[in-house]
């Protein structure tokens, strides 16, 4: 990325910094289409459970009764959601009582962010591409996110993506995200108060955001079981950005080769 970024860190100024024109979904979108899975979106997973004999499995049941059986399962949601999760995993953790003490304090901060979409033909008449605000109670981050992607184009009109900081999100959590929607383009008023109006707004809520107090040492992924693999990874086993995300997913590569070669062996 070649933009423009306002008010970094001095610390961060010299890093190189990637950027997806398409979005971060076009890498997960690339990379499924070159493993072609048998791929199943939108099943919220309500319980796990380890079924023992021969050879063993790991039955999957989401939120609307459905129940599919697997050899291995690799689970990415944020930690407290495991924690929720019904079904005899409760007693697997409960079974590594150090296992269970880290995953209980395993903590996140909570977000909210807004997108801003705007006619073709609208100028945002900026310096930056991307602008922290270190002075605002609300708004940490501004990004105008086509200029951001590289991908400004007449026929396109402008997009500007806001975040919210940590105590704000904390202190707001549990607000409906509508309502705090309101409260968030009112500070982007102060903090950019020549901002025209755009045409649409959208709100989002991260309840589980960016990891603020991670796994101990790191690991990149923690095994429950081995026979059969039933594996936590995700960021909060490394570091909370996107090279946390790519290290744990290594370590789940590595780690789910070994117990599957190990059982070949056996």
């Amino acid at each position: 990325m070649t933009a423009v970024i306002e008010g970094q860190k001095d610390g961060t100024k010299d890093m190189k910094h990637y950027v997806t024109p398409k979005g971060v979904s076009s890498l997960v979108k690339h990379y499924l289409k070159k493993a072609d899975p048998d791929l199943h979106l939108d099943h919220h997973i309500q319980k796990v459970d380890i079924e023992s004999g021969s050879p063993s499995k790991i039955y999957v049941t989401t939120q609307t009764g459905s129940c599919q059986a697997f050899s291995a399962l690799v689970l990415t949601l944020p930690v407290p959601q495991v924690l929720h999760l019904q079904g005899n995993i409760q007693h697997l953790i409960a079974s590594q009582k150090e296992v269970k003490q880290n995953l209980e304090n395993v903590t996140y901060s909570s977000r909210f962010a807004l997108g801003l979409f705007y006619q073709p033909g609208v100028e945002l008449n900026y310096p930056w591409s991307a602008k922290y605000v270190p002075d605002n109670s609300c708004i940490r981050f501004v990004s105008i996110d086509n200029r951001k992607r590289g991908v400004e184009s007449p026929d396109i009109g402008p997009s500007i993506c806001v975040h919210t900081s940590v105590p704000f999100g904390i202190q707001n959590v549990e607000e409906d995200k509508e309502k705090v929607k309101t409260v968030i383009m009112e500070h982007l008023k102060e903090v950019l108060p020549d901002l025209s109006d755009p045409i649409e707004v959208k709100s989002h809520k991260w309840r589980y955001s960016q990891v603020q107090n991670l796994y101990p040492e790191s690991p990149g992924c923690v095994v429950l079981s081995e026979s059969p693999p039933l594996i936590l990874a995700g960021d909060a086993f490394t570091h909370s950005n996107f090279d946390g995300c790519i290290e744990s997913a290594i370590a789940v590569r590595q780690t789910l080769c070994d117990l599957l070669k190990s059982k070949v062996k056996l």
